[in-house]
């Protein structure tokens, strides 16, 4: 059997002898050295796209109980589905709209009109916890205290995720049609 190698992964193997032959092995080599972190770059972009990243952020969805719930009327009932598939199956928005067959953009509109939903990064660092709106943002910030290592550390030894906090709403059922 004959492996195949590209370009991109043969030089990246000469690019990792001239590391070790630095620090003696890649253990050694600190996460922020530009060879390391272009190696990385080659291999992450000669990969199959259908392989996913073996780090992904994580999300975690819950509804901020110490709020007081917004009261909602009847003709809002359609979104209800959306709301509670969000909270019980810890998805994010347009997935739990894909899922319940709501229309994305209205349940999105209809969540920020009503101030219910708050989206932050989040990762405790040196023990302090840190928040941005982006991953990038809260990465930028963890580096000005002396992070110097890969997202893919800060998810797993940090607790890096991204957090989706929901208003309580309690939706009004329709009130039974009165007879004469």
């Amino acid at each position: 059997m004959v492996l195949k190698a590209s370009n991109a992964q043969i030089e990246s193997v000469a690019l990792i002898r001239d590391l070790e032959k630095q620090y003696g092995s890649l253990a050694n080599v600190p996460d922020d050295n530009k060879q390391l972190m272009t190696i990385r770059r080659k291999l992450n972009s000669s990969e199959s796209k259908n392989v996913t990243d073996s780090y992904v952020i994580p999300e975690v969805v819950f509804k901020d109980e110490g709020r007081e719930p917004i009261q909602l009327p009847s003709t809002k009932l359609k979104y209800k589905e959306a709301y509670q598939t969000m909270l019980r199956d810890n998805l994010r928005l347009a997935q739990a709209c894909t899922k319940t067959g709501t229309a994305a953009n209205t349940f999105r509109d209809f969540l920020n009109a009503k101030h219910a939903i708050t989206k932050y990064y989040q990762m405790t660092f040196k023990g302090r916890k840190l928040r941005a709106k982006t991953a990038h943002d809260l990465m930028n910030n963890a580096k000005k205290l002396g992070y110097r290592s890969t997202t893919e550390n800060a998810v797993a030894n940090h607790d890096l995720h991204l957090r989706i906090v929901l208003a309580p709403l309690l939706f009004s059922e329709p009130a039974p049609l009165k007879s004469r």
